[in-house]
């Protein structure tokens, strides 16, 4: 037990350090910004797609939940990852993007199987700048051969941090019109 708490201590002296704000994920969902944007909190759960069905993510307004999450004093905020779906415009396809605090956090946080990012895309939800947000390797596969910038889509993603952009978001899988329509169908 006495391990523990030295390596506690070490781990949340270097956190406070590096200016991250741990968060429990009962405090994320039930007193971040974020749960200002949305009607309840959404549970949290592993990020890959397979480990929650559409079902489980959460619709977030991006209008919202982007100046609600913004961590103004230079902190980030990490909490279990969350499960949401939101709309949104791609306004730049997947490009390269450096993961490795990404990898870190989800690591922090115990994630047995953290997807692989590689890259990033940019994307219009009506705020005020454009959002940047990490895309998992097989999404950017399927955006790069279904999505077309300017093409508007129902994004699925896990929240897993904030920083001073807003929210940290992995995207997982998106739908198109097509694609949302034919589910419609199917119910």
């Amino acid at each position: 037990m006495q391990t523990m708490n030295l390596f506690s201590c070490a781990f949340l002296r270097a956190a406070c350090v590096a200016g991250i704000l741990l968060v429990s994920p009962a405090f994320a969902a039930g007193r971040s910004p974020q749960a200002a944007s949305v009607d309840k909190p959404a549970a949290p759960v592993a990020p890959t797609p397979a480990a929650a069905p559409a079902a489980r993510y959460q619709t977030v307004e991006l209008v919202k939940l982007v100046p609600a999450t913004r961590m103004t004093d230079g902190t980030r905020a990490i909490f279990a990852p969350q499960a949401v779906r939101f709309e949104a415009t791609l306004a730049q396809g997947p490009t390269a993007q450096k993961a490795e605090y990404l990898k870190q956090v989800m690591g922090m946080m115990g994630i047995a199987e953290i997807p692989q990012v590689s890259q990033r895309v940019v994307l219009e939800y009506g705020g005020d700048k454009p959002l940047a947000a990490y895309v998992e390797d097989k999404a950017a596969q399927r955006l790069a051969r279904e999505a077309k910038v300017g093409g508007r889509y129902t994004f699925f993603a896990f929240h897993v941090y904030n920083n001073r952009q807003g929210p940290a978001l992995v995207v997982t899988s998106f739908q198109t019109a097509d694609s949302k329509a034919k589910a419609e169908e199917a119910k």
